[in-house]
């Protein structure tokens, strides 16, 4: 898969792609860290241009990446064709009402979504319910209350790293961290 910096005209008119180029690799490292890999069901919500989706496929994971925006996810789907990642797939949902199978996802992933949600707390239990036993939740968030600070925050950005892991008994959870790793 091309890096965003290298997608050109692939990408959406006027983007910039600058999420993908700014935190995709601190996304990479924290994927692999928690086990990401082939043959393994990824499913990323709030995917946008799929990047991280086609990373996984690339991986040889069976990639599902979820966004709202109908233009976005058919831009995705073409530039994971384009790229021959057979095993990546992309599909208009919410996050609430995603469609995947219970139990049926070993490892999925949001970024900057939970912040944008009125019911963060139901998204991540939608999630949940996906995850098989033992799968891994990571949710990359950004500390807002950093962004608007009196005295300002001299530009420091904070950025929570959250892995939930989901034991062999429902409802519990083995792991929480805070990081960087």
């Amino acid at each position: 898969m091309p890096e965003p910096s290298e997608l050109g005209s692939s990408r959406e008119p006027g983007s910039s792609g600058s999420q993908s180029i700014l935190h995709d690799g601190d996304t990479r490292k924290l994927l692999t860290l928690v086990g990401l890999g082939a043959g393994q069901r990824f499913a990323e919500f709030g995917c946008g241009l799929g990047y991280v989706s086609c990373w996984a496929a690339g991986l040889g994971a069976h990639a599902t990446g979820i966004d709202l925006n109908e233009h976005q996810v058919e831009v995705a789907q073409k530039m994971a064709d384009e790229a021959g990642l057979k095993t990546a797939q992309f599909r208009v949902a919410n996050i609430y009402e995603h469609g995947l199978e219970p139990e049926s996802i070993d490892v999925s992933h949001c970024r900057w979504l939970m912040v944008n949600l009125n019911r963060p707390v139901e998204a991540m239990r939608s999630i949940y319910a996906a995850l098989k036993p033992g799968g891994v939740m990571v949710c990359e968030e950004c500390d807002v209350s950093a962004l608007n600070t009196e005295p300002a925050s001299h530009g420091r950005r904070v950025q929570l790293w959250m892995i939930i892991n989901r034991t062999m008994s429902a409802g519990s959870i083995r792991g929480f961290g805070i990081g960087p790793w």
